[in-house]
């Protein structure tokens, strides 16, 4: 199924929606239940779509995506509020003989009830469908993606000459230093001649972290283990 059927799957859900409120409403006897079911079936397809109206919006004016689903979405907006719309006026034409004489009483409520049903579970179908698709799809890209990063790898460095691991027990060290935290939150700008006090204490206490970070710049690569064989948009970048 094409993506342009499926949304016209959408616009005569929607539509048949209205049309069996409609044909029910016109069946009812008290006036404010007929208003209400009428008021129901003309708003619930609107509103059940705006989420979706705004969502591409955003999609397609904010985050810029390069496949824009505006058009069609809000078409189907449009499309849902015209037709509801005439539906509503049309089936509830007077013609003289109160309600039991309007278009719509001659309608079957359950016959379109049922319509609304069934494109309603194919459009839910549809849906289940296309995740699926696009599930596998992502699944396909990953392994591919795999192969790729463990086929290019460059190979595997001996601890001696591989300063990532110094890098990472510094910056422990630091995360691990609350005092420091606040200091750095305090003080964003480098340290500067004259030093104060307290950045000669923060020095003289972190006389061994600084042992390891000069090591580890002496060091000729910094290579962070990562797990390439299952790449993902969050993959941890330690660096």
């Amino acid at each position: 199924m094409s993506i342009f059927s499926f949304f016209l799957i959408v616009l005569l859900t929607c539509l048949l929606w209205t049309a069996a409120c409609v044909a029910a409403a016109v069946r009812l006897k008290k006036p404010l239940l007929r208003r209400l079911l009428l008021t129901i079936g003309f708003l619930a397809p609107l509103l059940s779509l705006l989420p979706f109206v705004a969502f591409t919006t955003i999609l397609a004016f904010v985050a810029h995506l390069q496949v824009n689903w505006f058009p069609l979405a809000i078409s189907i907006f449009i499309s849902t509020l015209i037709g509801s719309g005439l539906i509503l006026l049309r089936g509830t034409q007077p013609n003289g003989g109160g309600w039991k004489t309007v278009p719509a009483a001659n309608w079957s409520p359950l016959a379109l009830f049922t319509l609304f049903l069934l494109t309603k579970s194919v459009t839910a179908g549809t849906i289940l469908y296309l995740n699926q698709t696009v599930a596998a799809q992502a699944r396909a890209l990953q392994n591919e993606a795999a192969v790729l990063m463990t086929t290019h790898l460059p190979p595997n460095l001996p601890d001696q000459e591989n300063a990532a691991g110094l890098y990472r027990g510094a910056s422990i060290i630091f995360e691990d230093d609350d005092a420091f935290q606040e200091f750095l939150q305090d003080n964003a700008q480098s340290f500067a001649d004259p030093i104060t006090q307290e950045e000669i204490a923060f020095l003289t206490r972190h006389v061994e972290t600084l042992e390891l970070l000069r090591q580890a710049a002496a060091r000729p690569v910094c290579r962070f283990t990562r797990d390439y064989p299952r790449p993902s948009v969050d993959m941890l970048l330690p660096e």
